[in-house]
């Protein structure tokens, strides 16, 4: 009875974690704005390693997509592919090379850095190489910003082509909930794939510069604006704004998870953390309920009920942040397994490695004093 009750709790939890999060509208006024507001002049930073596979989808798309005026950046961390290459063929491209990261800083952020200061706009729009964009999506998020000020941040849609990457699907999940994306009041944070802002307000800040050493570094620059009375505001994508996090394979997703996962838990509310942690034990508990239910029949229709309720659950969840398999709800005892088993190789590497691997490249984690 009381693994029944827990697993109930854990379910009512899971909801008021995930709330109803808000989706990037594109209206047909974004795809032809003069008609509706005027579009500032933007300035798109691109930090860019080794990223050559994905590259040329971004700035195909920005050469279709983006307003009139704007102008592209791309930032070349130290890549050992063609990444450069292919950014200097595009026209209407900035193309810098980030050179060697300097002592107190990492990677990404050193790169965003000097995108930002190269920036001649004053609006700034920082993308990850992996984001993928229609016409209309920049001009959306330039509307929100006019309208909110601050930080404007979006979890971009998940595109999914092979089947094991649905097991992002329960991080993405838990990353949205961490935000608190889903509930009204100031979010927690900030998706680093997609934000933008003033140079007024990324300068107030600190800009990257003040995160330098942060790992997570969207979630300590929205602190940052937090802090300085500035508005966060953040929602996800839809087919008009989206990514594809790990096409290189699995790996790449275990290394993508790991760097993040650990260091976010420990920047996310204690509430909202035992919420979490609530949640996917509820989860875990139903498994355990229909494995030790076998053979008894009323017991077992108890367990399959819950399981069902959750299959449920994170199914609904899942449609919210991508295109995962329909299946992808009713596995999620296995993208659980997945889950704690990134989470606590996370662990490791955060809490005695103290170091993690990311694009060819070792991250340390004895900077964060420094941020």
């Amino acid at each position: 009875m009381w693994s029944a009750v827990l697993a109930l709790v854990g379910w009512s939890a899971g909801w008021w974690l995930f709330g109803s999060p808000r989706l990037l509208g594109v209206r047909p006024g974004d795809v032809h704005p003069s008609t509706v507001y005027e579009v500032p002049p933007i300035s798109i930073v691109i930090p860019a390693r080794n990223e050559s596979a994905s590259l040329p989808n971004l700035l195909g798309d920005l050469s279709r997509a983006r307003p009139i005026g704007s102008e592209v950046i791309v930032v070349d961390d130290c890549s050992t592919d063609d990444t450069r290459a292919i950014a200097l063929g595009f026209d209407g491209v900035s193309v810098f090379d980030a050179g060697p990261t300097p002592d107190g800083w990492l990677g990404k952020s050193w790169a965003c850095h000097i995108g930002a200061h190269a920036a001649r706009s004053e609006v700034l729009i920082f993308l990850d190489a992996d984001v993928r964009v229609e016409p209309g999506a920049i001009e959306a998020v330039i509307r929100e910003l006019q309208s909110r000020g601050g930080l404007v941040s979006v979890e971009p849609y998940h595109e999914v082509e092979q089947h094991w990457e649905d097991a992002s699907a329960l991080f993405a999940t838990v990353s949205v909930m961490g935000i608190g994306a889903g509930r009204s009041g100031e979010p927690m944070g900030a998706f680093g794939p997609v934000m933008a802002t003033t140079r007024a307000d990324y300068d107030l800040v600190g800009g990257h510069r003040a995160v330098r050493a942060e790992i997570v570094e969207d979630i300590a620059l929205a602190r940052r604006y937090s802090a300085a009375d500035r508005s966060v505001s953040v929602m996800v994508g839809g087919p008009e704004l989206r990514f594809r996090m790990y096409p290189d394979g699995p790996r790449s997703m275990v290394e993508g998870w790991t760097k993040n996962f650990a260091t976010g838990a420990g920047s996310t509310p204690k509430p909202r953390l035992a919420a979490a942690v609530l949640w996917l034990a509820a989860m875990g508990t139903t498994i355990s309920m229909l494995a030790g239910s076998m053979g008894q029949l009323g017991q077992a229709a108890g367990a399959l009920t819950l399981c069902g309720l959750f299959a449920w659950q994170v199914g609904s969840m899942f449609s919210r942040l991508g295109n995962f398999s329909r299946l992808a709800g009713v596995l999620y005892p296995l993208w659980l397994a997945v889950f704690f088993a990134v989470f606590f190789r996370s662990l490791w590497a955060t809490r005695v490695r103290r170091a993690v691997q990311w694009r060819g490249r070792e991250v340390p984690l004895t900077l964060g004093s420094n941020a």
